[in-house]
């Protein structure tokens, strides 16, 4: 086996695709926050045409602290009915396809 004496430099700079792959990466990083901000903009929409907004009060895009940082929660509706926290999974699948899971970990604040 035979070790280069020494470290060659690639004979294409460097930098460009250092830079490109930086802007591949936050592209996608944005495409998919932009993708559950929408889904979270088209529930807040649909909360606010078909419930009565004399019964059911919401709020949306909650930030509530824990005791190892804080946790988000995309929308809160209270009525006499009960409290609902909604969490928005925006997915381009049937509901047919989406894996059922356990049941959210319940906080009591």
């Amino acid at each position: 086996m035979v070790f280069p004496t020494s470290m060659e430099l690639p004979s294409e700079p460097l930098l460009p695709w250092l830079v490109l792959g930086f802007l591949v990466v936050v592209f996608v990083l944005r495409l998919a926050r932009s993708k559950g901000r929408s889904g979270e903009l088209r529930v807040r929409s649909t909360i606010r045409r078909r419930l009565n907004g004399k019964t059911y009060s919401s709020l949306h895009d909650l930030t509530l602290p824990t005791l190892d940082g804080t946790t988000q929660i995309d929308h809160v509706i209270v009525s006499q009915f009960g409290v609902f926290v909604i969490e928005t999974k925006n997915s381009s699948a049937s509901n047919d396809s989406i894996p059922v899971h356990e049941p959210f970990l319940e906080k009591h604040f």
